[in-house]
């Protein structure tokens, strides 16, 4: 991965700024096509199901790439100010809305059809739910003090 050669300072700017919005938009058109083509899922469909998988699976890259930047963003010794990488949090929090709503509605949208992608949406969802905390913990490092142990 390339993250680890790009400072802190250029994060924003040269990287996130550039391809998160970019991560988004592949993601909102992938949730797109699952809800347009999820009505004609069934057993007997196997070349359908295999396509809804595969875009599953590449959902769950994305959220995949999107924790990589989050561990990336905790690695540096000082937490940055989430100001300084806007991208990052604004891009995460529409995936995640996004993928959340899907799990919720799965089981009316996928109607009866669940079981056929159910282990895919659970990883999904399990995913999404260490992408929020990754977050989370992200924002709560910014928010803690510093303490000095050299006293």
């Amino acid at each position: 991965m390339f993250l680890p050669h790009i400072g802190l300072s250029e994060l924003e700017d040269e990287c996130f700024s550039k391809i998160l919005p970019k991560a988004v938009t592949v993601f909102h058109s992938m949730m797109k096509e699952i809800i347009d083509q999820v009505g004609r899922l069934s057993s007997q469909n196997t070349e359908l199901c295999g396509f809804l998988r595969n875009i599953l699976q590449g959902m769950m890259q994305i959220i995949d790439a999107l924790s990589t930047c989050v561990r990336h963003v905790g690695s540096f010794e000082e937490a940055p100010d989430l100001e300084a990488i806007r991208s990052l949090p604004t891009c995460i929090l529409k995936v995640l809305r996004e993928t959340f709503q899907h799990c919720k509605d799965s089981e009316v949208l996928y109607c009866g059809r669940l079981s056929l992608v159910a282990d895919l949406l659970q990883g999904l969802f399990k995913d999404a739910y260490s992408l929020q905390k990754g977050l989370l913990d992200l924002k709560h490092c910014r928010d803690r003090p510093i303490i000095d142990l050299t006293d």
